[in-house]
């Protein structure tokens, strides 16, 4: 029996026998609250009937709709997250063994070998599944349709949504305060604020910082073996402290970071460039980035990574009004280069007042020329030693005249 002109509201609620049962999977959960129509807003008849079958755990659309409707997963026991069942469909592409007739079979045709899908009597998945369907006079009609589907870029196969175990910042938690703090901004132009930045605000998700890529970026987070307590390591000071720990527990023989120097190693994060004017100077330092002298460049490949010493140099950073050739924040120390231009009477004028400020700032100043780096790269790294290992406070030199702070070595 068929009727015309019913709308799709009045069939939510609506429940259906489940087309492939699955005794051993069902749960009281399952049969009181799953098998139903519900509503979803991204559904439409122009892109087919306007009715979808939805599973929780193969796309974003879908799971959003089925946990707004309170729809619950359906899977193998997880013990350690009953709510979250793990999927009938593995990370292979395949149907888990528990399914039954399909158990073991690829759910997309293009995951198998060529081999395989050239063999004439070949049945994709999806094909033995309308058969079955068809036998069991629960299909009223099967038929072939194309569509748009994300592919990967690599391998040119269909990509599976999948629910996979990630790590998140709950950003959700801070969305009313943050678009509370963005209709403070003065925003030039203000559609930039209250435009595409504005509702990504209001409908700000939990960010998600893992992925599971060959280029990724591991998360320091530590588990044990049997996966019952974990912690994330913020800083190698504190993963000491943690080795710590297992010393003296006797689960390791010894500390490899026992004699590491932390006190001289930990920088105070602040901002030391004059805030009127750090897009002038952030723009110069990344131009003098690009375009090195040879001495510069040099001295650089030697004190990049922490190389000396373990003392952690940055390259053109604004300090105050000014651009630091290399700066160690953590040992308050400015190391300049400087070329022939600075043996000029106006320029030598100019060094020195700039000296003079860095050092009211706190730091020390050591200025190097470029030939002195190019001629004795290993000269200028054991100077550096051993201004790194005195006692904090401005470095001075006598000259005529009095003081004068600051040091050129």
């Amino acid at each position: 029996m068929t009727r015309e002109g019913i709308k799709g509201s009045d069939l939510v609620g609506i429940r259906y026998e489940q087309l492939m049962p699955m005794p051993d999977l069902m749960t009281p959960e399952l049969e009181e609250k799953a098998f139903r129509v519900i509503a979803g807003d991204f559904v439409t008849t122009e892109d087919g009937t306007g009715v979808v079958h939805t599973a929780p755990y193969f796309g974003a659309d879908d799971f959003r709709v089925c946990k707004a409707a309170g729809i619950p997963f359906i899977g193998l026991p997880n013990e350690k997250a009953p709510d979250l069942p793990f999927p009938l469909v593995d990370k292979q592409g395949k149907f888990v063994d528990e399914v039954p007739e399909f158990g073991g079979r690829y759910v997309k045709a293009e995951y198998y070998p060529l081999e395989v899908t050239a063999d004439k009597d070949f049945k994709s998945t999806d094909l033995l599944i309308s058969l079955r369907l068809k036998e069991d006079n629960k299909a009223f009609k099967v038929e072939k349709y194309k569509h748009t589907y994300p592919h990967c870029w690599r391998t040119d196969k269909p990509v599976l949504y999948y629910p996979l175990d990630s790590w998140f910042i709950r950003a959700s938690a801070a969305k009313e305060r943050l678009a509370e703090l963005n209709r403070t901004i003065n925003w030039q132009p203000e559609s930039t604020g209250t435009g595409r930045f504005g509702a990504w605000l209001d409908n700000l998700q939990d960010w998600n910082l893992s992925r599971s890529r060959y280029w990724g970026v591991p998360l320091p987070i530590w588990r044990t073996e049997d996966g019952e307590e974990e912690i994330c390591v913020g800083s190698v000071l504190e993963l000491s402290q943690e080795i710590e720990k297992a010393v003296q527990a006797g689960l390791m023989e010894s500390n490899p970071y026992a004699h590491f120097e932390w006190q001289n190693r930990v920088e105070t994060y602040v901002f030391t460039a004059d805030k009127s004017i750090w897009d002038i100077l952030k723009q110069h330092g990344r131009d003098n980035r690009k375009t090195p002298t040879e001495a510069e460049e040099a001295l650089w490949q030697a004190l990049r990574n922490h190389q000396l010493d373990g003392h952690k140099f940055r390259r053109q950073h604004q300090i105050g009004s000014f651009i630091a050739d290399f700066a160690s924040l953590s040992d308050k120390l400015v190391v300049e280069v400087d070329g022939e231009y600075h043996n000029t009477a106006e320029q030598k004028e100019f060094d020195e007042a700039r000296t003079a400020y860095l050092n009211e700032a706190g730091f020390r100043v050591v200025r190097f020329s470029n030939q002195e780096v190019l001629s004795d790269l290993k000269g200028v790294l054991g100077k550096l030693r051993d201004v790194l290992a005195s006692p904090p406070g401005p470095l001075s030199k006598k000259g005529e005249g009095g003081t004068r702070r600051g040091h050129h070595l």
